[in-house]
């Protein structure tokens, strides 16, 4: 299954984590570049028991890719409806 995680806070991060351990193809999308970056770089901006490792993991054995928002779409979080978000993360997964 694919999934889509808007926003890469500490839930997002958590959730895309979790999903991508039990196999899913996960696409995280976020709009600060500089969070965006250390993610990728597998640097969490919190601490979480094991969420660091299963990050590592998620990046390196499933099919998780972190994007940059502001590459496809300019959108605000209290604006966007699930029909919305489903078009977006199929346009780009």
């Amino acid at each position: 299954m694919r999934v889509g995680v808007i926003g890469l806070g500490y839930l997002g991060v958590t959730h895309a984590v979790a999903m991508a351990s039990l196999g899913h193809k996960v696409v995280g999308i976020e709009a600060s570049a500089e969070r965006l970056g250390k993610l990728k770089e597998g640097e969490l901006p919190f601490f979480e028991p094991g969420l660091a490792a299963g990050l590592a993991s998620a990046l390196e054995y499933t099919a998780t890719v972190l994007i940059p928002i502001s590459l496809h779409v300019r959108i605000t979080r209290s604006a966007i409806s699930p029909r919305l978000a489903t078009k977006i993360l199929l346009n780009i997964s």
